[in-house]
């Protein structure tokens, strides 16, 4: 079945949100709920956990591929502050991987994949800044004509999150997967 913007029988098809733990189902899950629609969104996200969580076997790609066994809107993706902290140089590399590995997954080749920059946050040494994460990112997204960069360095923030500005951030990713509202087989 094709879906014409991004609509199936039964109303929007789901919205996928994974990452850690600004997309917890009671951080952004919560509001992008309330900005997309309830029941669509489909949240499988945990804290401080690094991208290599969501490798083929790993315990996060084994909770998100159920979710992906259906036609979906988009994936939007917010994660990266424990690959930054940990100097992660293979980061660009696990999200090419997963992101191919999403299509895949959802037969879907040209799958939104909307992409949460992490914040550029300098963490106390020993940690390393956010500047790897956020370049391997850009330079994803730069080279991936189905995917979208969200910067949310303009919004306020709480202690190194953005809990005040999740309605935004929910609003950013449903305008980013509108604008992109017509899904091809």
């Amino acid at each position: 079945m094709v879906a014409v913007n991004g609509c199936g029988p039964r109303g929007p098809l789901p919205l996928i949100l994974t990452g850690q733990s600004n997309a917890l189902p009671d951080r952004l899950g919560a509001a992008l709920v309330a900005a997309y629609a309830p029941g669509r969104v489909l949240v499988t996200a945990q804290g401080s956990t690094g991208i290599r969580a969501w490798d083929l076997g790993g315990p996060l790609w084994q909770r998100l591929a159920p979710t992906l066994r259906q036609p979906v809107a988009a994936v939007a993706w917010w994660q990266g502050e424990t690959d930054a902290q940990q100097g992660n140089p293979h980061y660009e590399a696990d999200a090419r991987g997963l992101f191919a590995r999403v299509r895949a997954t959802t037969g879907n080749p040209r799958l939104l994949i909307v992409v949460v920059q992490i914040l550029p946050y300098v963490p106390p040494p020993p940690l390393q800044d956010a500047t790897l994460v956020r370049a391997a990112q850009a330079a994803l997204v730069a080279s991936d004509p189905n995917s979208v960069l969200l910067s949310v360095d303009d919004l306020p923030t709480d202690g190194g999150n953005h809990s005040v500005a999740y309605p935004e951030v929910a609003a950013r990713i449903v305008s980013a997967v509108h604008a992109r509202s017509l899904i091809r087989p």
